[in-house]
Protein backbone atom coordinates (compact mmCIF):
# COMPACT_ATOMS: atom_id res chain seq x y z
CA UNK A 1 0.00 0.00 0.00
CA UNK A 2 1.67 3.22 -1.18
CA UNK A 3 1.51 6.13 1.30
CA UNK A 4 3.77 8.45 -0.71
CA UNK A 5 5.02 7.99 -4.25
CA UNK A 6 8.74 8.16 -4.89
CA UNK A 7 10.32 10.97 -6.85
CA UNK A 8 13.04 9.03 -8.60
CA UNK A 9 12.70 7.40 -12.00
CA UNK A 10 15.08 4.61 -10.97
CA UNK A 11 13.31 1.68 -9.33
CA UNK A 12 14.80 -0.89 -6.99
CA UNK A 13 16.24 -3.94 -8.66
CA UNK A 14 18.15 -7.01 -7.54
CA UNK A 15 21.60 -6.34 -6.03
CA UNK A 16 21.00 -2.62 -5.47
CA UNK A 17 22.04 -1.20 -2.11
CA UNK A 18 18.96 0.07 -0.29
CA UNK A 19 18.97 2.60 2.55
CA UNK A 20 15.62 2.86 4.28
CA UNK A 21 13.71 3.68 7.43
CA UNK A 22 11.57 0.79 8.56
CA UNK A 23 8.82 0.20 11.09
CA UNK A 24 7.78 -3.42 11.57
CA UNK A 25 4.40 -4.08 13.15
CA UNK A 26 1.81 -6.77 13.80
CA UNK A 27 -1.37 -5.87 11.90
CA UNK A 28 -3.43 -8.54 13.68
CA UNK A 29 -2.39 -7.22 17.12
CA UNK A 30 -3.59 -3.61 16.82
CA UNK A 31 -0.43 -2.56 14.98
CA UNK A 32 1.97 -3.45 17.80
CA UNK A 33 5.42 -2.22 16.70
CA UNK A 34 8.23 -4.75 17.05
CA UNK A 35 11.06 -2.80 15.37
CA UNK A 36 11.67 0.70 14.06
CA UNK A 37 14.63 2.65 12.72
CA UNK A 38 12.80 5.96 12.78
CA UNK A 39 14.59 8.41 15.02
CA UNK A 40 17.77 6.37 14.64
CA UNK A 41 20.09 5.05 11.99
CA UNK A 42 18.51 3.83 8.74
CA UNK A 43 18.74 0.19 7.71
CA UNK A 44 20.96 -0.73 4.74
CA UNK A 45 20.85 -3.99 2.77
CA UNK A 46 21.18 -5.51 -0.72
CA UNK A 47 17.85 -5.90 -2.53
CA UNK A 48 16.62 -9.16 -3.98
CA UNK A 49 19.31 -11.52 -2.69
CA UNK A 50 17.64 -12.88 0.45
CA UNK A 51 19.30 -10.64 3.03
CA UNK A 52 15.84 -9.78 4.40
CA UNK A 53 12.74 -11.95 4.68
CA UNK A 54 11.03 -13.01 1.47
CA UNK A 55 7.92 -10.82 1.74
CA UNK A 56 10.01 -7.70 2.32
CA UNK A 57 12.43 -8.54 -0.50
CA UNK A 58 9.55 -9.06 -2.93
CA UNK A 59 7.56 -6.07 -1.70
CA UNK A 60 10.24 -3.42 -2.20
CA UNK A 61 11.06 -4.36 -5.78
CA UNK A 62 9.85 -1.52 -7.96
CA UNK A 63 9.82 1.07 -5.18
CA UNK A 64 11.81 4.26 -5.78
CA UNK A 65 13.72 6.76 -3.67
CA UNK A 66 11.37 8.84 -1.53
CA UNK A 67 8.55 6.28 -1.63
CA UNK A 68 6.82 5.17 1.55
CA UNK A 69 4.85 1.94 1.33
CA UNK A 70 3.41 -0.55 3.75
CA UNK A 71 4.04 -4.17 2.88
CA UNK A 72 1.72 -6.74 4.47
CA UNK A 73 2.69 -10.40 4.49
CA UNK A 74 1.42 -13.68 5.76
CA UNK A 75 3.66 -15.74 8.00
CA UNK A 76 4.89 -17.93 5.14
CA UNK A 77 6.54 -14.83 3.58
CA UNK A 78 7.64 -13.53 6.97
CA UNK A 79 9.03 -15.48 9.92
CA UNK A 80 7.07 -18.68 9.22
CA UNK A 81 6.17 -21.31 11.77
CA UNK A 82 9.19 -20.51 13.94
CA UNK A 83 8.58 -16.77 14.36
CA UNK A 84 11.27 -14.38 15.58
CA UNK A 85 12.21 -14.71 19.23
CA UNK A 86 14.32 -11.53 19.25
CA UNK A 87 11.21 -9.47 18.54
CA UNK A 88 8.72 -11.72 20.39
CA UNK A 89 6.90 -12.67 17.20
CA UNK A 90 5.24 -16.06 17.57
CA UNK A 91 5.14 -18.55 14.72
CA UNK A 92 2.37 -18.29 12.12
CA UNK A 93 2.04 -14.51 12.67
CA UNK A 94 1.18 -12.05 9.91
CA UNK A 95 3.49 -9.04 9.87
CA UNK A 96 3.87 -5.73 8.07
CA UNK A 97 6.59 -3.19 7.41
CA UNK A 98 6.27 0.48 6.59
CA UNK A 99 9.32 1.20 4.45
CA UNK A 100 10.63 4.58 3.36
CA UNK A 101 13.30 4.36 0.67
CA UNK A 102 15.99 6.96 1.43
CA UNK A 103 18.55 5.94 -1.21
Amino acid sequence: KVKRKGYNKEFLEKDMTVVCHVTGFLPDEDGKIFWSTKGGNPFTYQAGIGSVIEGWDEGVMGMSEGEISTIYMSSNKGYGKIGNRSWNIPGHTNIAFEIEILA
